[in-house]
């Protein structure tokens, strides 16, 4: 069972898209009350992804890889940042930025790439873990189209 806030709609089915589409023919179109409404619901358990960072003196990219996961569409995601024995200002950053609830881990040296992608995959609560490189930008809907693909 799933509910919907912002709506009346009890969805009774364990996918919760099928579910939408039943409310959708029960509701009909001459009586229009839900269409209106559809890109608005959103469930209330939606699915999480982990999204790890890692990150090594580069504090102007990791600058701009924050800035496009905080204007996501999506926000239902975890972020977990691995700060590779940085010598300048990386953490500081993390801790000033716009995620109040970003997870670091902090190396004391340059574990490279691969390690520190695998370092502390317990620390991940979701069962989807997606690597993101300090380079990139993700587009705004990012999140939401890894997420349908897998739902």
């Amino acid at each position: 069972m799933k509910f919907w806030p912002n709506s009346d709609i009890v969805i009774l089915s364990s996918d919760h898209h099928q579910g939408i589409l039943i409310a959708i023919k029960q509701q009909g179109p001459s009586k229009g009350t839900i269409l209106p409404y559809l890109q608005q619901l959103r469930p209330l358990n939606p699915l999480l992804i982990s999204v790890r960072v890692v990150t090594h003196n580069r504090p102007d990219l990791l600058k701009g890889c924050l800035e496009s996961l905080h204007c996501q569409l999506y926000r239902s995601f975890e972020l977990i940042v691995v700060d590779n024995g940085a010598q300048n200002n990386s953490a500081n950053l993390l801790k000033y930025f716009l995620f109040s609830d970003v997870q670091t881990i902090e190396n004391k040296c340059n574990y490279m790439f691969l390690f520190s992608n695998n370092q502390d995959l317990d620390l991940c609560k979701e069962t989807y873990i997606s690597l993101l490189n300090n380079d990139a930008a993700a587009e705004t809907s990012w999140p939401a189209e890894l997420i349908g693909k897998v739902s």
